[in-house]
């Protein structure tokens, strides 16, 4: 029985995207189909519940006895040299023709992890839980470090290359068709999973971000040099007691902290800046551990006048 006529009897399909075929998970009750098998590479994961596996864990799980799937194997060597840079180039055009529930090809993520340790650590960020946390990764066709992007349910909904050695003239950052940066507010999702969050770090960049994670301090990130009003929104509904705007240091940096401290003066979030920033960095990305706790500790408060925060997250 090959892997499609599997899923197509024991599991109920609610899409089909070439390989990539979304289900309702068998691992738990639910009514959006939130589970994505990957026909071909005979591989699953569900992005509610987390799990994950191959066919064999599937076929244990739903009590189907002696069931041996056909279909080429993630570890084929052969198959990996013959894909990898067609996967690359691929995933972008995935994910701009899916529907409203965009959905990782199941590998990608864990293709990307292989070996990424030793490349973020170039960037100081070595922190095994900041690199499993937000899935990050590295593409070797494309010496590029891998940055997943997440909605506000932690849902996978593209990702970002950031190139290593970049040519002159040639753009750092690759963001993915069809998904608004503008509606992403990055480490949302990471920051919304915690029981308290007494202060948050707000930054322009994605790696800024993961570098106050991996200093112990939660952080999202704004991915540009204005904060939407759906990424105020989003900051608005975490209801942090303190918010650090640690934006870069340059004008555009300078604009969007004005801009936030006004769009943000009547949520109820206490409203923090550093006096000191460190002359050689002109971002968080750029600092040091401890720079970056001496730039914390210099931190004083905006005052406005306030009301009381949301209590519950954005829909």
């Amino acid at each position: 029985m090959s892997y499609a006529d599997f899923v197509e009897k024991h599991l109920s399909v609610s899409s089909r995207s070439g390989n990539e075929w979304a289900c309702l998970c068998p691992f738990h009750d639910e009514k959006g189909a939130s589970f994505s098998i990957n026909i071909e590479k005979g591989l699953f994961i569900c992005y509610a519940c987390q799990e994950r596996g191959n066919f064999a864990k599937l076929a244990a799980h739903l009590g189907v006895d002696g069931y041996s799937g056909s279909g080429p194997g993630r570890d084929d060597p052969g198959l990996a040299a013959a894909t990898a840079r067609k996967r690359i180039g691929d995933v972008e055009e995935s994910l701009a023709a899916a529907s409203d529930q965009k959905l990782f090809p199941i590998d990608w993520i864990e293709w990307w992890q292989q070996d990424a340790a030793r490349y973020w650590a170039d960037r100081d960020i070595s922190d095994p839980k900041v690199l499993a946390d937000f899935q990050l990764g590295y593409a070797v066709e494309d010496d590029a470090l891998v940055i997943p992007l997440h909605d506000h349910h932690g849902r996978p909904i593209g990702v970002v290359r950031r190139f290593r050695n970049p040519p002159p003239d040639f753009a750092k950052y690759k963001y993915p068709k069809g998904v608004k940066i503008s509606h992403v507010l990055y480490g949302f999702a990471q920051a919304a999973s915690l029981e308290r969050l007494d202060r948050l770090v707000v930054v322009e960049g994605s790696i800024d971000a993961l570098k106050a994670w991996s200093f112990g301090t939660p952080a999202v990130a704004i991915l540009g040099a204005r904060a939407s009003r759906r990424q105020v929104e989003l900051i608005e509904s975490l209801a942090p007691t303190s918010l650090l705007l640690m934006l870069d240091a340059d004008r555009a940096g300078r604009a969007a902290e004005k801009h936030l401290v006004e769009d943000l003066r009547d949520s109820g979030i206490v409203l923090r800046r550093p006096s000191k920033w460190p002359a050689s960095c002109k971002d968080v990305g750029e600092m040091s551990s401890q720079q970056f706790a001496n730039t914390l500790q210099s931190s004083s408060r905006v005052r406005h006048s306030m009301k009381a925060p949301p209590t519950s997250l954005v829909p």
